[in-house]
C-alpha cells in the first residue's frame, strides 16, 4: 500500500513538472523571420523570431496625436499689431477707433502701417499723435478738445478738424503731402505746420501747388 502511494505521487509530482516546464514553450507556429510570416495573425508584429501580439501601435508618436482642428486656425487678417481696434492685413492698414479703445495715452501707428485713426470722444487723443514710422496716415479729430501733438512721417497725412476746440499743435511738415482742413466757427485748427508752401491760414493742402505731393 505504501509503494502504490509513493508510486502516485510520484507520479503526481512528474505531470506538475512537466505542465510547469511547458508553459514557456513558444509554439513554432508562431515562429517569423520577416513581418510578412506574422501576415496571418492579427496585431502581430515579428519580434525576437515570433509573432507576438501588438500592445501599442507600431508609430504611436503619429497615431496618438490628436487631429488638426483647423478651425483654430485663425486668418491672418484677424491678426493685428498690438493698438489697433481691426486691421486689412492685405492693404497692410490699421484702425484705431477711440471710441472703442481707451485713447488717453498717446495714439502710435505701428511701423510701416497706414493708419486711420478716429479721435472721436471728448479729449481723445490729446497725449499725442505718432505717424513717424507709418506709411500715412488718415486722423479724424472730431471729439471736443481732441488731438494734440501730432507728428506726421514721410507718408501722406490727412487731418480734419471738426471738433471744438480740437487739433493743437499739428506738424505735417514732413509728409509727402498734407491735408488738414478746420471746421470754421469752432476754433478747430492752432499751431498747425505744413510742408513749405502748401498751407496758409492754419490748413494744409496737397493742391494748393504742383509740388505739394510728391508721394509715389
Amino acid at each position: 500500500m505504501k509503494l502504490a502511494l509513493a508510486w502516485l505521487a510520484a507520479v503526481a509530482i512528474a505531470l506538475v513538472m512537466a505542465g510547469s516546464c511547458s508553459i514557456n514553450h513558444k509554439s513554432s507556429e508562431f515562429e517569423c523571420a520577416t513581418q510578412a510570416d506574422c501576415a496571418g495573425f492579427a496585431n502581430r508584429t515579428c519580434t525576437d523570431g515570433f509573432c507576438v501580439l501588438q500592445t501599442t501601435p507600431i508609430d504611436a508618436s503619429v497615431d496618438t496625436l490628436p487631429p488638426s482642428d483647423s478651425t483654430d486656425a485663425r486668418p491672418d487678417s484677424a491678426v493685428c499689431p498690438p493698438g489697433c481696434t481691426s486691421c486689412n492685413q492685405e492693404r497692410h492698414e490699421c484702425t484705431i477707433d477711440c471710441a472703442v479703445t481707451s485713447c488717453n495715452a498717446e495714439v502710435v501707428c505701428p511701423t510701416g502701417w497706414a493708419c486711420v485713426i478716429g479721435c472721436t470722444t471728448a479729449n481723445s487723443c490729446r497725449s499725442g499723435i505718432d505717424c513717424t514710422e507709418a506709411t500715412g496716415c488718415t486722423v479724424t479729430c472730431s471729439g471736443a478738445q481732441a488731438c494734440r501733438d501730432l507728428a506726421c512721417g514721410e507718408g501722406a497725412c490727412k487731418v480734419a478738424c471738426t471738433g471744438l476746440g480740437a487739433c493743437r499743435n499739428m506738424d505735417c511738415s514732413d509728409a509727402c503731402a498734407c491735408d488738414l482742413s478746420c471746421a470754421p466757427g469752432v476754433a478747430a485748427c492752432a499751431d498747425t505746420t505744413c510742408p513749405f508752401g502748401c498751407g496758409g491760414g492754419g490748413r494744409c493742402s496737397s493742391t494748393q501747388l504742383p509740388g505739394c505731393n510728391t508721394c509715389p
